[in-house]
């Protein structure tokens, strides 16, 4: 392995002894003279994190993706973190979802005392299978969590009759998929939440980070609490949440 290669996958095999078994293609950096410019840009202004451009590509996110919000974020796991928190779980209640994915996935699930309950996926695609979601729905279920698998989308016209006939929120982990369509809608607008992962493993990139998509105005207001350290202004407020600090650097969104 090569010393690019190597630093790429540092942040899976660094100092644990587990070595990598299945080897990472490589194609180098894809960032030139523009970036770089543009980071210089950022050192030389005056606002180095959530600044005007946080704002600007969250804007620009969002309306690319067909949401109403896009929230960025330090990672895809932070991401899936603040949406598993919009779902209001609490101990013991059930979230269907698939374990081919990070285990982030299903780990921000069993953070807040919740059970995931693996559906089977599709040979085909390795997505979601609509017809195991629905097997298993019980009256502890609350949401469902599906994984658009390697640029593939999942069958959200299935899933989403299944969550409505049952009441329940979908989150969309849609890491493997920046841009893909489904009927005509984008990964990350047709479930109640989207989250998106910039890793450098991902598809695209910004370093590190994420983002989190929705267009259900109460989850939204909840996102600007949570994921700030609470530094939301407030009138006659009366919900409050234990809230993060998932701040993004502009360096990262300049990207």
């Amino acid at each position: 392995m090569s010393k690019k290669q190597a630093s790429y996958a540092a942040s899976y095999d660094a100092g644990d002894g587990v070595q990598l078994k299945v080897p990472y293609s490589f194609f180098g950096s894809e960032f030139g003279d523009e970036e770089l410019q543009a980071i210089k840009n950022v050192l030389q202004g005056e606002t180095f994190t959530m600044g005007p451009q946080v704002d600007a590509f969250q804007k620009e996110w969002a309306d690319y993706c067909g949401a109403k919000y896009a929230f960025a974020t330090s990672s895809g796991t932070t991401a899936c973190a603040l949406a598993v928190d919009l779902l209001g779980l609490k101990p013991g209640d059930e979230v269907i979802t698939t374990p081919i994915t990070f285990i982030a996935t299903s780990v921000e699930i069993l953070r807040r005392g919740a059970v995931p309950v693996f559906a089977d996926v599709q040979y085909e695609t390795h997505n979601i299978d609509p017809t195991s979601i629905r097997e298993k729905v019980t009256d502890k279920t609350k949401a469902i969590v599906v994984i658009h698998y390697g640029t593939q989308m999942c069958d959200m016209d299935e899933i989403m009759a299944i969550a409505k006939e049952n009441n329940l929120l979908v989150v969309e982990d849609a890491a493997h998929t920046p841009g893909a369509e489904y009927k005509g809608r984008k990964a990350g607008s047709v479930g109640d939440i989207g989250c998106f992962s910039f890793h450098p493993l991902k598809n695209m990139t910004t370093f590190e980070g994420g983002m989190l998509t929705t267009s259900n105005d109460d989850l939204a207001e909840k996102v600007f609490s949570l994921r700030c350290i609470g530094l939301q202004n407030y009138a006659d407020q009366k919900d409050y949440w234990l809230p993060y600090h998932y701040d993004v650097v502009e360096v990262n969104d300049v990207i």
